[in-house]
């Protein structure tokens, strides 16, 4: 297996086609592993959070350590340890100093074992909330009908930094590991 930082849209289709929600999230960086005929077998994005609040409820308002969130992660591999070396090696090779956040969601029956497994601290569950609801599955595309609300699970947050600076600049609490039955989707 290779693993290399590729341009975004290298791994666009193959996160389309075999991540369990179907679509991409904004890519700032982008790694994908290869087998030995070039084929990607996974790949794992990091990009700018959904929301500004995460920033600012990780570091503070007025810290200026960047902020990414690792929003995509695809293995297609019966290898059980290639999601974790695929984000071990994107870890070593992304900007010193920087904020990782990533979310395992409960409503696919994820826990983040792939992120215990590489040593990211976790920081407890979101809240359940309801989102505006959409034909399209976008909350932006109401068309100005607000009243119609779908449910939106929790997920557990992980946190790891690129450096000792970044690291210091975390106030979201170690919690200990999350344990149960998860699902694997492939």
């Amino acid at each position: 297996m290779i693993i290399s930082k590729v341009p975004g849209l290298a791994v666009k289709q193959f996160i389309i086609d075999n991540h369990y929600s179907h679509k991409t999230a904004p890519i700032q960086y982008a790694y994908a592993m290869q087998n030995n005929d070039g084929d990607i077998i996974g790949a794992v994005t990091f990009g700018q959070s959904a929301s500004p609040y995460v920033s600012i409820s990780i570091r503070g308002k007025y810290c200026d350590t960047p902020v990414i969130e690792l929003n995509r992660l695809a293995i297609k591999s019966d290898d059980k340890n290639a999601a974790s070396r695929l984000i071990g090696y994107a870890l070593r090779n992304l900007p010193k100093n920087m904020l990782i956040v990533s979310y395992a969601d409960c409503g696919v029956g994820h826990i983040g074992y792939v992120y215990q497994a590489t040593n990211w601290h976790y920081a407890g569950r979101t809240k359940e909330r309801t989102d505006i609801y959409s034909e399209s599955g976008h909350a932006r595309h109401h068309c100005g009908d607000t009243s119609k609300r779908q449910a939106r699970s929790a997920k557990h947050r992980y946190w790891i930094a690129t450096g000792k600076k970044a690291l210091k600049a975390s106030l979201w609490a170690t919690l200990p590991y999350p344990k149960g039955e998860t699902v694997r989707h492939l």
